[in-house]
């Protein structure tokens, strides 16, 4: 009988015990290299201050960042001690009324005006707030120290609103002191072509101009602003220069903006008057208001200030007004932006009736609002707000007004609406 050949039981072992150690260590490999993309993490829920909530997540299973519900606020800064916190807008408001309160360096109200829910005082020492205030008072105020004065925040009627408003509280940037710049000196560097003294252009220094030795003419400066125009941390200082004398076919009114830093340096363009700065096809070679990158001008001029997410942004309005018409008025939104003044909305007649318009352009084809005969508007700064009336374009009867409509400030998109 044949016996049948096999494999000898000792090279059995040994092939197993070689497939047992490569397939423990394939299997090594694969855990050690997906181990850190497979977490498990305990089901465990953290409450946000709005309500909702968040779970954890890998790979350190940390909570989730909550929602942040204060985007949307305005922010209240203080640059005398140096700090700023956010608060929602149509929930509390800022006082302006502060009597009964010495200490107060400003009073947060509520919707009904009737009562303050947040005060913010400065005293000399810490107990200065025991002292005025009783040592038992419920709930006891938030302290900071700012310098060598003690900061109370005190959320007076226990709201939950006025403690999420106090957790934004925050130190800010030491602002520069515009105080020790020399004014005539930035003036100069906004008008190169000339020199000033107390505030006012030597006429003398624009020799072989045609404004060398006009009469009556005066540019002086209008108006300085120190405001967060360009950095939410820093302020920077607005000169606005006003120019006077101007006949009307050159326009009534001429205002000029130049922005400085801390260090004096002008942030924005300088002008180029009163020297030439087009060229004229029909030989006038005379300086062009409208060409200069800094002029704001019309017959008549006025400017607003308005914050949106920490910048602020300016609002030029400019009246037309031509010889036996009613004035127009043109409304101007600017942002600074890389050292340039950016206009980001117009608003006047036409554009204004582009809106009303565009429902019925989406059903029936009509002529567009430039082709539509139109009233000219009258524009008044109000707070927040831009009123419209109209007036007739022309008129020798007078401008009537007639109330037309009425412009929000909107600190989401940064606009009117």
């Amino acid at each position: 009988m044949n016996k049948q050949k096999g494999i000898s039981t000792p090279l059995v072992a040994s092939i197993l015990a070689v497939v047992v150690v490569v397939s423990g260590g394939v299997a090594y490999y694969y855990y050690a290299s997906t181990k850190t993309q497979l977490v498990a993490c305990t089901e465990e829920a953290k409450i946000c201050p709005d309500g909702s909530a968040v779970g954890r997540i890998g790979p350190n299973c940390e909570f989730a960042p909550c929602p942040d519900e204060t985007a949307g606020w305005e922010i209240y800064r203080n640059d005398e001690y140096g700090f700023e916190l956010k608060y929602p807008a149509d929930k509390y408001n800022i006082s302006s009324e502060t009597s009964g309160w010495p200490n107060a360096i400003v009073l947060f109200g509520g919707p009904s005006g009737q009562s303050y829910y947040l005060a913010i005082e400065v005293w000399d020492d810490e107990s200065g707030f025991n002292v005025a205030r009783g040592y038992n008072v419920q709930p006891p105020p938030v302290f900071k120290k700012a310098g060598n004065k003690y900061l109370t925040l005190w959320n007076i009627n226990r709201d939950q609103g006025i403690d999420e408003v106090i957790s934004t509280f925050k130190f800010t940037t030491v602002q520069p002191d515009f105080s020790k710049l020399n004014k005539d000196i930035l003036l100069g560097k906004l008008f190169p072509n000339l020199s000033f003294k107390n505030g006012v252009a030597d006429q003398g220094s624009a020799t072989g101009t045609i404004y060398g030795d006009y009469p009556g003419l005066s540019l002086y400066l209008k108006d300085s602003i120190a405001d967060y125009f360009v950095d939410k941390q820093k302020k920077s200082l607005l000169l606005i220069a006003q120019l006077d004398g101007v006949a009307h076919a050159g326009g009534l009114y001429h205002a000029y903006l130049g922005l400085f830093d801390g260090n004096g340096s002008l942030l924005t363009p300088s002008s180029v008057f009163p020297e030439v700065n087009t060229n004229n096809p029909y030989g006038d070679d005379s300086y062009e208001f409208d060409n200069d990158k800094v002029q704001f001008g019309g017959d008549n001029g006025n400017f607003g200030f308005y914050d949106c997410k920490g910048i602020k942004y300016i609002l030029f309005v400019s009246s037309g007004c031509p010889n036996g018409s009613c004035c127009d008025d043109v409304a101007s939104l600017f942002k600074i932006s890389n050292g340039n003044f950016e206009n980001i909305q117009t608003i006047n007649s036409g554009s204004l009736a582009d809106l009303e318009l565009k429902p019925l352009l989406a059903i029936i084809p009509i002529a567009n609002a430039a082709n539509l005969p139109q009233d000219s508007l009258k524009m008044s700064l109000s707070a927040n707000k831009i009123l419209i009336k109209k007036v007739p374009s022309m008129s020798i009867d007078g401008c009537a007004e007639t109330d037309y409509k009425e412009l929000q400030w909107d600190t989401e998109s940064c606009r009117f609406k």
